[in-house]
């Protein structure tokens, strides 16, 4: 992990560690009991990447802001965060 984290190194996990973060030796053991570990966890990393690049680190909340252009989310994952994630939901 770079730990060159807008310093965050001890307040865990953010955008920005995920971003820069080796997905086969800090993630992928994470997920080691999960099915195509290894994949989802380059989904992850790209995933993060996506958000700080393409939307300046905010998730998109709705299907047409963005979500299906994150790594790893599609049609049916993107219609349930358009629901779950919506800032109104963390205030």
């Amino acid at each position: 992990n770079n730990n060159n984290n807008n310093n965050n190194n001890n307040r865990g996990l953010t955008i920005h560690s995920l971003s820069n973060s080796n997905p086969e030796t800090e993630i992928a053991p994470l997920l080691s009991s999960v099915l195509f570990g290894n994949t989802k966890a380059n989904h992850i990393v790209r995933a993060a990447r996506d958000v700080l690049c393409k939307f300046g680190g905010e998730v998109p909340e709705s299907v047409e802001g963005g979500l299906k252009e994150i790594t790893g989310i599609g049609p049916k994952l993107a219609e349930i965060l358009s629901v779950v994630n919506k800032k109104e939901s963390y205030l």
